[in-house]
């Protein structure tokens, strides 16, 4: 027998781990550098983008007197997230001196959040490179922008979703399994659509007991823990649906849920089926290779069932698709994000299996794309980084060109008015009216969310929302904005009616009109 050195044995196996230990400093390295330029760049987008319709929806709530405040605005279904999440805003509009950068801090740290807890999962199957590749794709979702800088709950829910993938990783070791029932109490309190991302880790968990034939009853009691919340705020939840009722907009439909792929990575054309062809396709060729796996994955791969909860994971949309039409319930793509979420996780599993040429070829091509999307954002701050421009300046200056000092502006699109109130100044606010004739908005939109939602609002806020026989009655004309959107149907209904409409003045695509209405017409009404 050969003699050994042991001395050259101990080099051996450190210089062995020497390439490893450089892969995971490097790839923790990178991604401490993508947490720090999430945190800027999200920052900067923060301060230079001004709230929309439903950031002032949280904006009101948040402020309302105390925790009975805020149940009493939504119990008039003034919106529609739970307490907790304005208690949450609420303390949050504390930390920093800027609206804009307060009330979105928790979206931005949730992102953050995710994007780590993201590279963890990964990590724990397939290394710290893949996990490093994978922890950069949500930069290239929505996710990323808008709601990483959006005072809503999505962002929230997607980094408590990956804290409970994290832990389902660790289950059934009870701190873990505290911590995951946990992430889904607080995901439930914060988005009551958060209840349908239990479903991928309950299938999950059912195809590892079958596997084991064992029944882990933390992990269950962790799943139920879900319904606490549920419980306790589903009399709020029915109260906007009474409110709303069947016309209210988000209607749940196979092609909006099939649409989520590409609206998920704000495709041209959301509705495309172009991505959800891919995604099937690309599906199709993982099952059809790992056939032979799959018919052993029962006695050869004891993480079997985490694929079972990524996959589920993906058809996230289809599964709240089926449970809200058959409740007759309400589902917007955003109710379903935690879906991308399956996008890293199933690149992980798909990346442990190529070659290291392969993987390279992957993190160029995701990393290429991340540096192009940040160069047009980069782009298109030039001249206002970190400033925001007012979204009532536009309709100023429109206002000012139709030279018509002394009559009202109605505001077409429900959706501009909260804004328009919140940027414009008192003297502009005077002239801005928002009017409401839900019978005639549901005749051209379809729906009469909007000015259901706005009339509920003003339990909250001073604001002027006026029914339309009495705004005609009172002014016979007036100017009209008009931004073009879907919800912007004011136009068609005067032109119906015979009313005159005629443009006086425009800019990129925004239109003000003046409009004479005939008394004919006005007394019917």
């Amino acid at each position: 027998m050969p003699h050994r050195n042991p001395a050259a044995d101990s080099t051996s196996r450190v210089n062995s781990l020497l390439p490893r230990r450089n892969t995971e400093s490097l790839a923790f390295g990178g991604l401490a550098l993508l947490i720090a330029y999430a945190i800027a760049r999200s920052v900067v987008g923060a301060l230079s983008k001004p709230f929309w319709f439903d950031e002032l929806c949280t904006w009101i709530i948040a402020r309302q007197p105390g925790v009975k405040g805020i149940w009493s605005a939504l119990e008039r279904a003034a919106d529609g997230q739970p307490p907790l999440y304005y208690l949450v805003e609420r303390e949050a509009s504390k930390l920093a001196g800027n609206e804009l950068l307060s009330f979105r801090l928790p979206s931005i740290f949730a992102f953050c959040a995710a994007i780590v807890l993201i590279f963890l999962f990964v990590r724990k199957r397939s290394g710290s490179s893949c996990a490093l590749i994978c922890a950069a794709i949500p930069f290239l979702t929505l996710v990323y922008d808008p709601y990483a800088i959006e005072a809503r709950p999505y962002a929230l829910i997607i980094a408590l979703v990956s804290l409970a993938l994290v832990c389902y990783q660790h289950a059934p070791a009870l701190p873990w399994v505290i911590l995951m029932g946990t992430s889904f109490v607080l995901a439930q309190a914060l988005h009551y659509y958060a209840v349908f991302t239990v479903v991928p880790f309950a299938a999950a968990e059912v195809a590892l007991s079958l596997k084991s034939r064992k029944l882990r009853f933390g992990v269950w009691l962790a799943f139920a823990c879900t319904l606490i919340p549920l419980a306790l705020f589903f009399p709020l939840l029915w109260r906007q649906k009474l409110y709303y009722g069947e016309h209210f907009w988000a209607i749940p439909t196979w092609t909006k849920a099939a649409g989520f792929y590409g609206w998920s990575i704000n495709y041209y054309t959301h509705r495309s089926l172009i991505p959800t062809i891919l995604l099937v396709a690309c599906l199709g060729a993982i099952v059809a290779l790992a056939f032979p796996k799959i018919r052993s994955a029962r006695s050869a791969d004891p993480f079997f069932h985490e694929h079972v909860l990524v996959l589920l994971l993906l058809v996230l949309p289809f599964i709240a698709y089926v449970v809200t039409k058959a409740a007759r319930g309400a589902l917007d793509d955003r109710y379903t994000l935690a879906a991308v979420l399956a996008y890293p996780l199933g690149a992980g599993y798909l990346l442990r299996g190529l070659n290291r040429g392969a993987v390279v070829l992957a993190a160029l091509v995701i990393f290429s794309a991340l540096g192009m999307q940040e160069v047009n954002f980069w782009k298109a701050q030039r001249g206002h980084v970190g400033e925001m421009v007012s979204p009532a300046e536009p309709i100023e200056r429109l206002v000012a060109a139709a030279g018509r000092p002394d009559l009202p502006v109605l505001i077409s699109d429900g959706h501009d008015y909260l804004p328009l109130l919140h940027y414009a100044s008192p003297e502009w606010n005077k002239r801005f009216f928002v009017v409401v004739d839900l019978p005639q908005e549901i005749v051209y939109t379809k729906t009469d969310s909007v000015g259901r939602s706005l009339l509920a609002l003003q339990c909250c806020y001073p604001f002027r929302v006026e029914n339309f026989q009495e705004f005609s009655s009172a002014h016979p004309q007036f100017l009209m904005y008009s931004n073009g959107s879907f919800w912007d149907w004011w136009y068609f209904r005067f032109v119906h009616d015979g009313d005159t409409v005629r443009l006086v003045a425009a800019e990129q695509g925004l239109h003000m009109y003046l409009v004479d209405l005939k008394d004919q017409s006005r007394t019917a009404r």
